[in-house]
């Protein structure tokens, strides 16, 4: 077996990443069954082989544990056939470097005793001798562990035995599955109080109350990116964008969500249908607007206003509906200042419901002059009723059945 091949993999392993699981200190008795392979020194002129072991041990924390560790190798000598076996007992230290992790890295370092128990005459240290030989020894290395659990974990390593008696360092490849019984302490920490630890945690903070799922986030039922507890619309169905609220967005505000929506720009305010197109046309409706001026002016009066208002209303509900605005006045004057003053009023109410909001292109201002009176101009009464501004605005509605 090619030692440098393994500690290799070993190294590629240790770089790759884990899911992570509880690290809240745990502690308690543990019992690890294993299998290695035992790589004899040049200088022992004995073969390696494949070697079962047992150990028993106490974590007393997620970071240190130790264990008393028997294993029995069955060699033989290099090219005879005088099997000798090795019986070790040893006491090991073992430091973790990153419980929180599945996936974790470990030193080991211990000691212990060896016997090498020959059947029959063999050559040691260049003495023949059929007597069994005991060393004393100490064990190093590093491993990696794979924790299914806080109770059970797959772990191997690579270590040195170095013989404190014959100064031979020999090569041992262990690997064991750690049980953990009889545990005796776990301290779990939640500073939100979701039921998850903090360690695991994803989402601390979490309001009091919330329902979390594994991770200590917020659940999300319908998985829209909004939390339950913030979701005004828990059942929106899969792939909709949705706005803060959880509920299905509505970016031209006509009540019909963009997913519904097949005319998605429609005007603000604009009635309607189901689908969210402008609603069909089909009954005669109409508004109209009627302000009078003063002798001699075109300025807006404070009166006009709620004339104005209702035309741009109506014009806001029917979008497709388009306006002209017409100027009269009185046959005070000359006809050409008259032709004038009059088309100075048509716009002055054109501009007004431009600026509320009517689209230029759907309002047109004409003036008349004194050619369509509809008062008699030889009186102050009639003449008044003649300075004015008109105009009527018609369109055709569909009405809805609620």
């Amino acid at each position: 077996m090619n030692i440098k091949n393994i500690k290799h993999g070993l190294a590629t392993i240790a770089v790759a990443v884990a899911p992570q699981i509880s690290a809240d200190d745990v502690s308690g008795w543990t019992l690890v069954p294993g299998i290695g392979y035992y790589d004899m020194a040049d200088e022992r002129g004995l073969e390696g082989d494949v070697f079962p072991s047992l150990g028993l041990g106490y974590q007393f924390n997620n970071h240190w544990t130790t264990e008393l560790v028997g294993s029995r190798v069955a060699s033989e000598v290099d090219g005879g056939s005088t099997d000798v076996d090795l019986e070790q007992y040893r006491l090991d230290a073992l430091y973790t470097v990153n419980p929180e992790d599945a996936l974790q890295g470990y030193f080991v370092i211990g000691g212990g005793h060896a016997s090498f128990k020959p059947e029959g005459v063999i050559s040691f240290g260049g003495v023949p001798t059929a007597d069994d030989i005991d060393e004393s020894f100490a064990n190093y290395g590093v491993g990696l562990k794979y924790a299914f659990s806080d109770r059970i974990a797959l772990r191997g390593d690579v270590r040195g035995v170095t013989s404190l008696d014959e100064e031979i360092t020999d090569v041992a490849l262990n690997m064991g599955i750690s049980y953990m019984f009889a545990q005796t302490s776990r301290t779990v920490k939640d500073a939100d109080g979701d039921g998850v630890s903090d360690k695991l945690d994803q989402c601390p903070g979490t309001p009091a109350g919330v329902q979390v799922d594994d991770k200590g986030c917020p659940l999300d039922s319908d998985n829209d990116g909004v939390a339950d507890h913030m979701d005004k619309c828990p059942n929106t169905p899969a792939g909709i964008e949705v706005n803060a609220d959880g509920c299905a967005k509505d970016d031209d505000g006509d009540g019909v969500p963009n997913h519904m929506d097949e005319c998605p720009d429609t005007a603000a305010g604009a009635k309607v249908d189901e689908k969210g197109c402008y609603i069909v046309i089909t009954e005669d409706v109409q508004v109209e607007l009627d302000v009078e001026f003063d002798v001699n002016s075109a300025a807006s009066r404070p009166s006009h206003q709620p004339e104005v208002q209702r035309v741009v209303r109506f014009m806001t509900e029917h979008p497709l509906t388009k306006v002209v605005v017409e100027g009269h006045t009185d046959n005070t004057g000359s006809a050409a200042y008259n032709q004038q003053l009059s088309e100075r009023r048509a716009a002055t109410i054109a501009s007004q419901l431009v600026e509320a909001g009517i689209s230029s292109d759907r309002v047109t201002s004409v003036g008349v002059g004194e050619a369509r009176p509809r008062a008699d101009n030889s009186t102050e009464e009639g003449r008044q009723r003649n300075r004015r501004v008109v105009a009527v605005v018609s369109a055709r509605e569909e009405k809805r059945v609620n």
